[in-house]
């Protein structure tokens, strides 16, 4: 039998607009004809709301500029070095334990501090290992050599140090920074190991004061899971990534504003 182009044999039903949905489109071969066919599978999850069931007793805590240093020959140095400790922020569970990043002087372990540099800068920052298994540091939106990428294709083993170093040509942007180790990017992330990466290009500046009456707050939300002894879960209720049932901004459970 010839093979024939690919038919629509199923597809969902009416799902609710409030709910998280997503197709996959999956080949099938079909006996005895040989021929093929694609299917579509709709995956929904609940959604998330935290309407009238907290009480926002939690300050929201506020990650740091990282300290960093100029060398005579204008490279900025960041530091980052990433561990494993209880956290200390306000998380659902107190002892949660937890990993972040940390410049030696932001050490709260969880997330980590806000990284800064300028367009036209050359910057180099510091990444140590001090956890128990391989991990990588990646440079999500950055535009720069693949040897600075910091994929699965550059592990950092226990207890190592990778230092890479570019200049950074592109416009002002708000961009994070995560591990990126191949089969546990979610885990790791899910334990703490994120941060903000901000670009200035002269259109922003430094320095600058907020419009009257405003403030800005650098902030990031996510999802996450426990167990019944305060653990991270480490698997989400979405098979394209985890899916929590509870939310944290910068880390903070039932945050309220400075």
């Amino acid at each position: 039998m010839g093979v024939s182009g690919p038919r629509l044999t199923e597809k969902p039903s009416c799902l609710p607009a409030s709910a998280a949905v997503v197709c996959w489109l999956v080949w099938l071969r079909c006996p005895p004809s040989q021929s093929w066919a694609v299917r579509t599978i709709a995956l929904t999850a609940d959604p998330i709301s935290t309407v009238d069931t907290l009480s926002f007793d939690n300050r929201l805590r506020i990650p740091a500029l990282a300290e960093s240093t100029v060398d005579d020959n204008g490279v900025r140095t960041l530091p980052a070095g990433c561990r494993r400790r209880i956290g200390r922020v306000p998380l659902l569970v107190s002892s949660t334990p937890t990993w972040g990043y940390t410049d030696g002087r932001y050490d709260v372990g969880y997330l980590g501090p806000t990284l800064r540099a300028a367009r036209g800068e050359r910057v180099r920052v510091v990444v140590e290992n001090r956890l128990s298994e391989i991990t990588t540091v990646h440079w999500h939106g950055m535009h720069l050599p693949a040897r600075n990428d910091g994929g699965p294709h550059q592990p950092i083993a226990p207890g190592e140090r990778w230092q890479p170093e570019w200049s950074i040509d592109q416009p002002a942007a708000t961009l994070w920074y995560h591990p990126h180790p191949h089969g546990q990017t979610e885990a790791q992330v899910t334990r703490g190991l994120a941060g903000l990466f901000y670009l200035d290009d002269g259109s922003n500046s430094r320095s600058a004061a907020p419009a009257t009456g405003s403030t800005t707050f650098r902030s990031s939300c996510r999802t996450v899971r426990f167990d019944s002894r305060g653990r991270f879960l480490l698997r989400g209720r979405a098979v394209t990534g985890l899916l929590g049932d509870t939310i944290l901004v910068n880390g903070t459970y039932n945050p309220h504003l400075p």
